[in-house]
């Protein structure tokens, strides 16, 4: 995408967050209103001094708004993060509000009570435990089997749609049969379903079709079963966690 339309939808998502117009955004930075507009629709592309401000005013990074960086958050320590690990600084944000009671609403600070706060002890036991590995690689693996079960019935749904047109145009040779009476209006459906069955491609896809569809129930059901015994071991952990037994 062209960057100039990059750093617009950037700066139109930014000013929707901080529930801003553009106007205000003119002002802060002591350009026209139509000069804004041109930013926010990709016409035109601030110069350095400008990204900086429009930076400080919208309280995002200069990295997000010219599409360097997804993290807007203008912390160095939620960026390096984000960058590390590669999750959203919502995931940075919420693992915050565990351990402080604390989060970030609107631009201000919102504190929970402090009985609201998850214990530290408990968090720290609960990610520096080896089950912790086990359960990512459990969800790594449910979304494998889902993704594969997906793949399966797209590729089943292909080759029904080739099933579909092969019987077209079989019933269309069939009914103009009919039409110059070179076949008995009975027999049309017996001698429509024995040309189906001898046609090699029909035969071919048609078995491809049961194959791929057995596999994707094969894949969501294995899908599903690692799911409800992973859900299962998790809250067991959980609750020994929560009684203090060290796990």
């Amino acid at each position: 995408m062209d960057n100039k339309k990059v750093i617009g939808q950037r700066i139109n998502s930014a000013l929707a967050a901080a529930n801003k117009k553009q106007k205000e955004l003119a002002a802060a930075l002591g350009v026209t209103d139509n000069t804004i507009s041109y930013f926010a629709s990709g016409k035109r592309t601030p110069n350095t001094e400008q990204i900086i401000k429009i930076a400080e005013f919208l309280n995002v990074s200069a990295d997000y708004l010219l599409g360097l960086s997804d993290v807007q958050s203008t912390d160095i320590d939620t960026q390096a993060i984000c960058k590390k690990i590669g999750c959203s600084e919502e995931v940075i944000e919420n693992l915050t509000f565990l351990y402080s009671g604390e989060k970030n609403i609107g631009g201000t600070i919102f504190k929970k009570h402090k009985q609201k706060r998850v214990s530290t002890d408990f968090l720290d036991q609960f990610f520096s435990s080896p089950k912790l590995e086990h359960f990512l690689l459990t969800i790594k693996r449910t979304v494998y089997a889902k993704n594969e079960a997906v793949i399966l019935y797209k590729q089943a749904n292909t080759c029904h749609k080739e099933l579909d047109n092969i019987e077209l145009r079989l019933a269309q040779e069939v009914d103009a049969e009919v039409e110059t009476g070179k076949i008995d209006p009975d027999e049309a459906i017996y001698i429509f379903e024995q040309r189906c069955r001898m046609d090699i491609t029909y035969s071919k896809m048609f078995g491809e079709t049961s194959r791929l569809l057995s596999n994707a129930e094969s894949a969501r059901e294995k899908s599903d079963a690692i799911l409800w015994r992973s859900q299962h071991e998790f809250w067991e952990f959980i609750e020994s966690l929560a009684t203090g037994i060290k796990v």
